[in-house]
């Protein structure tokens, strides 16, 4: 299918070949294929979509899709999809590219402009799309061959979606938001998000095979307009480093986190238990944790938390609150110190000034060892236990 000049006033265009290519291209003068209130789809089941002239996809939420099953060993084989010097093409809304077999080509003169891009390809050895395609605001990004994705955008960007089928997956921008579902496959595969400048703000589920990374040393991170993320799944250990917030949903073995801003603020829940291997926030603030529930369990295992000797620290544990490593050195700094253990023990080393502790699993103690340093004598505001054996312990110098 050869197309020179092919116009809708009102309704999609759809370019079809079954057996062979199908081209965007004119001998005769200039190609172009416009649907002046609709989307314009290509398609070409057994060959390849060649593009050197205009296509254009007006009209809200118009779209413009290149697809092809044309199969490529390398990066230096025809692409399923091209873009030639003259290729000019323009969506309203999403500009789709579905090649799972290959990698788009383009010649450097090419331009392609939408809202947003949907690209399912390989890569080969390369871990971003070629740059010929261009940059936009919105990317998904599917990739179908072994290998990396890590995408860098120097503007603000929006990731709605990514996969890999065995390889990490890294984003990068000023201003960073992950509006849907973003999954590795590999055994030691990460994922990280970086917003260099502001701030990080995640509301599609996250999950890698090993860690995920997050940072926004500019700003917060959260979901959108300040409320927790969606979920975040790593068998191992979520990073985090902010300036202001971090206000968190996990599913991970490890938490280590690190805030820098004055009054900053940690509020992590985990549903399952998890080891908080250091928590700090360098010029104090608030942190918040709550862990497990009844129907996954859940304890909660402190190496260091540090609020510092102004801040606030509050967990919320279905299962024990216990220190990770059994040394006389305090396992929470903070002024104001809360914590709570539905069906276990709480056993930790502490530097506060006000302490509550309440246990609610009958036979469950508590043991309390403050290290006596804080600003002012230490305070119990209230110490609760229930049953025989639930005993309480605390000691202070």
């Amino acid at each position: 299918v050869v197309a020179g000049r092919v116009r809708s006033v009102d309704g999609t265009i759809t370019l079809s070949s079954l057996v062979s290519n199908t081209a965007i291209a004119n001998a005769a003068g200039p190609a172009r294929v416009a649907a002046e209130n609709g989307s314009v789809g290509v398609r070409a089941d057994r060959g390849a979509v060649i593009v050197n002239g205009q296509v254009a996809a007006q009209g809200v939420g118009s779209d413009v899709s290149f697809i092809s099953n044309f199969v490529s060993s390398s990066s230096t084989d025809p692409a399923a999809v091209r873009f030639g010097p003259l290729a000019d093409v323009a969506a309203t809304d999403q500009l789709a590219i579905d090649a799972p077999n290959s990698m788009p080509s383009g010649d450097p003169a090419a331009k392609l402009t939408a809202a947003r891009l949907s690209l399912r390809a390989k890569l080969f050895g390369n871990t971003a799309p070629p740059a010929s395609l261009g940059s936009f605001p919105t990317v998904l990004i599917n990739r179908t061959d072994s290998g990396n994705i890590n995408y860098a955008s120097l503007a603000s960007l929006t990731v709605e979606g990514a996969t890999t089928v065995n390889g990490s997956i890294a984003f990068s921008a000023p201003d960073l938001r992950v509006s849907g579902g973003i999954a590795t496959v590999g055994a030691t595969t990460d994922v990280t998000l970086t917003a260099t400048a502001d701030n990080l703000r995640i509301d599609g589920a996250v999950t890698a095979q090993r860690d995920i990374n997050l940072n926004a040393p500019g700003g917060s991170i959260t979901g959108n307009s300040g409320v927790r993320t969606a979920l975040l799944t790593a068998p191992r250990t979520v990073n985090v480093a902010a300036r202001t917030s971090a206000v968190l949903s996990t599913k991970a073995q490890s938490l280590q986190a690190q805030l820098t801003n004055a009054n900053a603020v940690l509020d992590v829940a985990d549903d399952d238990g998890v080891e908080v291997s250091s928590a700090l926030l360098t010029a104090g603030g608030t942190v918040a944790l709550k862990v497990g529930s009844p129907a996954l369990g859940g304890a909660t295992t402190i190496g260091l938390v540090n609020a510092g000797p102004s801040g606030t620290v509050s967990i919320d544990s279905f299962g024990d609150i216990v220190e990770n490593t059994i040394d006389p050195a305090a396992d929470i700094v903070a002024r104001t110190l809360s914590l709570t253990s539905s069906n276990g023990r709480i056993a930790l080393d502490t530097q506060a000034d006000i302490v509550s502790a309440s246990t609610l699993q009958k036979t469950a103690p508590i043991t309390i060892k403050d290290i006596g340093t804080g600003a002012t004598p230490l305070t119990l505001r209230s110490i609760s236990g229930v049953g025989t054996g639930a005993d309480v312990t605390i000691t202070s110098p």
